[in-house]
């Protein structure tokens, strides 16, 4: 996929420009791509290198044994676990030029999406411009002779190298997040909790095992325990108290809401069970072990704090410093579009957009998000000009009211009213949501995106954009875009009925039939519009009456529709 030849403007500067993707994911594949499909990059002005501490490409999908015991400061190069596969349907999830192989279950094994994106990557010829093993130790801003601002990257191997922009796609999966709540220290500490990053697969733990989070890792971590553990306890916010018999009739099953206590374990007694207090009130005795399926933190280790402040942000409006950011863990403020640090004012027209953070979202379909995200990148690299510095810090001020306004206003213990914006907590609380998409509101943000890159001022922009089927596409407002496709959005919407029937295919041995020979040919559009068709069967198969027992309606949505981490 070509970048607008516009790109080739005769008033650009023409001296060539060195391009940084840190991260061989699927973030880092995607911008990769992109700026290998520009003009620049074919003509010999722009050069790219991606470096990738790893051995091989995939980022997260990439498996790994942990070497090291749970909850050590050094941790798994993945959170893989041996049966994961995505909650989103493969069409949903793909790249939008590189549908996945034909006859893919639905849902497919993380091996299965691993071999995709290589794939993805040979055919682009994307390896030759990947540096395997290659740790970024630091990246540090630089001032030029021009007067133009760049950075330089340092190495592990004592190399550096001098970059006019990079794209920061190193994943959110590689720091565990451990709650804070009262005694949980202790339980770590003793070992009597682990993180969930740890797990790969159901191994025997006691009696009772407690599974705390209500994400997709730790809906699965609770169901493959149920198998061997005589009583599981799962454990997430808002959940209703609530005990089954496990499938096999053997064990039980219990849900309880948020943890809010845990009892100190002493170092001395850790073979005695554990107690854990529950929001309701509840109380479980007798816990042998508890996984904490507790997520992860945004981590950049390559930056230095007067570069990234690991710190709450403050509240806004105003919005902090020029050129100041800070990472919550949660969150990366203030960047405009969830993309690029903001550049200083107006009067500073044609300040250049030399960095750019992909992936942070969640609650989306990643990948071609990431392309997306990718391509309006590199418009605004390579035309500083069209980001209206005035419009984008409206954007950020609007969403954080938004946010703000959106807390009911309730009163602790201490008579602190929530929602106010300087209260240390709403400050988190609006961190933690700051990058979390409602379920159609990705497909708008690509679409702004999309809009964006295509070269909104320019009146002949030729942009490819993603595949859509034609009666289910929906053109743009601008020259050479289009939005998202219809079917997407609505399928989207789905995913809480779709996987629960697949699994019930896959059960009674039927999947396989559902998608033989489906996706075969080199017609991008037709092998999406098989796939659609497959969609469609499999929803009207999920509002069978005769299903309404094994496929629910209406689900609880997962936190994570990406990968099921």
């Amino acid at each position: 996929m070509d970048l607008p030849n516009l790109l080739l403007d005769p008033r650009q500067d023409v001296q060539r420009k060195r391009i940084c993707v840190i991260g061989a994911g699927p973030a880092g594949l995607a911008a990769l791509k992109t700026v290998q499909d520009s003009p620049q990059y074919k003509a010999g002005r722009w050069t790219v290198d991606a470096y990738e501490s790893r051995d091989d490409i995939g980022g997260v999908w990439l498996p790994a044994p942990p070497t090291t015991p749970p909850n050590s400061s050094e941790v798994p190069l993945t959170p893989l676990y041996d049966s994961l596969t995505t909650n989103l349907p493969h069409p949903l999830m793909a790249f939008s030029t590189f549908p996945f192989p034909p006859s893919t279950p639905l849902y497919p094994h993380a091996a299965i999406v691993l071999q995709y994106l290589k794939d993805y990557a040979k055919h682009y010829n994307l390896l030759s411009s990947i540096h395997l093993s290659s740790i970024v130790d630091s990246v540090k801003p630089r001032l030029f002779e021009q007067g133009e601002r760049g950075w330089t990257v340092h190495l592990s191997n004592n190399e550096q190298h001098d970059f006019d922009l990079v794209f920061v796609c190193n994943g959110h999966y590689s720091r565990p997040r451990y709650p804070t709540t009262p005694g949980v220290e202790s339980w770590i500490r003793t070992g009597k909790a682990t993180h969930s990053a740890w797990y790969r697969r159901p191994h025997y733990l006691g009696k009772k095992v407690l599974i705390l989070g209500g994400g997709p890792s730790g809906q699965d971590i609770a169901k493959e325990m149920a198998r061997i553990t005589p009583m599981i306890v799962h454990s997430y916010t808002n959940a209703t108290s609530a005990e089954s018999p496990t499938r096999d009739g053997k064990g039980i099953f219990r849900t309880r809401g948020r943890a809010v206590k845990f009892e100190e374990i002493s170092e001395h007694d850790t073979v005695a069970g554990g107690t854990v207090t529950f929001a309701d009130g509840s109380i479980e005795t007798d816990i042998d072990h508890c996984i904490l399926a507790t997520g992860y933190e945004t981590s950049f280790p390559f930056f230095d704090e007067d570069i990234l402040k690991r710190q709450i942000p403050p509240a806004i409006p105003p919005l902090p410093k020029p050129n100041e950011l800070f990472d919550s863990t949660y969150n990366v403020f203030p960047l405009a579009r969830h993309l690029f640090p903001v550049p200083p004012s107006l009067s500073s027209q044609g300040t250049p957009i030399n960095l750019a953070f992909l992936g942070l979202l969640v609650r989306v379909a990643p990948f071609p998000l990431v392309e997306a995200q990718a391509r309006a990148a590199l418009y605004g690299f390579q035309h500083p000009e069209v980001v209206d510095s005035i419009s984008e810090v409206v954007d950020i001020v609007t969403r954080y009211q938004a946010l703000s306004n959106s807390t009911i206003s309730a009163t602790n213990s201490q008579g602190t009213t929530l929602g106010d914006s300087n209260d240390p907590r709403e400050r988190l609380r609006i961190a933690k949501a700051w990058h979390r998409f409602e379920p159609q509101e990705q497909f708008d943000y690509r679409d702004s995106l999309d809009e964006f890159a295509s070269g909104a001022h320019q009146s002949q922009t030729q942009t490819q954009p993603r595949i859509t089927t034609n009666d289910t596409s929906t053109p743009g407002p601008y020259p050479g875009t289009r939005r998202c496709a219809t079917w997407e959005r609505e399928f989207y919407m789905k995913k809480d009925i779709l996987r629960p029937a697949w699994v019930d295919l896959e059960k009674k041995g039927e999947a396989a039939k559902w998608v033989d020979g489906v996706g075969q040919g080199d017609d991008v559009e037709k092998v999406i519009e098989e796939w659609v068709g497959v969609m469609k069967r499999l929803v009207e198969y999920a509002e069978r009456p005769e299903h309404s027992d094994s496929v629910p309606v209406s689900g609880r949505s997962e936190l994570n529709p990406a990968s099921r981490l």
